[in-house]
């Protein structure tokens, strides 16, 4: 059975002219929620403000739910 789950990895290398609130404008239209995985704190703020997307922090400066 498949969960129909796909990831999307991207890193600032793989889009070096694109800003990143360009990225979360165009990642909101295509997926139903965000994991990420980012030491810094201001990256998961960011995509708190721009998208109206679920966002699990599976890693930054102020701990990560994934192990609870």
């Amino acid at each position: 059975m498949e969960s129909g789950v796909k990831k999307i990895r991207l890193s600032q290398d793989q889009t070096p002219r694109e800003s990143f609130e360009d990225i979360i404008d165009t990642m909101d239209r295509f997926v139903d929620l965000c994991v990420v995985r980012d030491y810094s704190r201001k990256v998961l703020e960011v995509l708190a403000r721009k998208n109206n997307l679920p966002i699990i922090n599976g890693f930054s400066e102020v701990g990560h739910l994934m192990v609870l």
